[in-house]
């Protein structure tokens, strides 16, 4: 603890001294906020109304029409279950193989290759990592479009 302050000049050059460490502590905090910002802003652009701002699922790879479901699911899944939901939309079937196998493989190239996936005990999740990143699907591989 500092001593009393006993004249003018020390109070000045105590005052300056807090008005350098508050002027610091705003920049911080300004920069704080902006991050916090871009935060909300990225929420916000996951938690939209999926009618209107979805992309055209014929224009996905399959691998985004995947991320898609699993998004949309909004909760772990796994690849049966997401398999199952892409049957019943009537999407178009991969090229060779079952549709299990083809959503099985891209998600198995979304969580390893990517990373734009988690996977825990209650199946495959959308990376928190990702959250900025949306469904697009245009990086995806050729391996992995319909």
């Amino acid at each position: 603890m500092k001593a009393q302050i006993n004249s003018i000049p020390q109070a000045k050059e105590e005052l300056a001294e807090a008005m350098n460490h508050l002027t610091r502590i705003q920049v911080f905090m300004n920069s704080f906020q902006d991050v916090l910002d871009q935060f909300s802003s990225i929420r916000e652009k996951l938690n939209a109304p999926a009618l209107g701002n979805q992309p055209d699922a014929a224009q996905l790879s399959l691998a985004g029409r995947v991320l898609l479901i699993i998004r949309q699911m909004g909760h772990p899944v796994w690849p049966k279950a997401v398999a199952v939901e892409y049957e019943s939309r009537n999407w178009p079937a991969p090229r060779s193989g079952t549709i299990y196998d083809a959503v099985n493989g891209a998600m198995s190239y979304l969580l390893h290759r990517r990373k734009l996936l988690g996977r825990n005990e209650e199946g495959y999740f959308i990376a928190p990592a990702t959250l900025s990143e949306q469904v697009g699907g245009e990086k995806a591989g050729e391996a992995t479009r319909a």
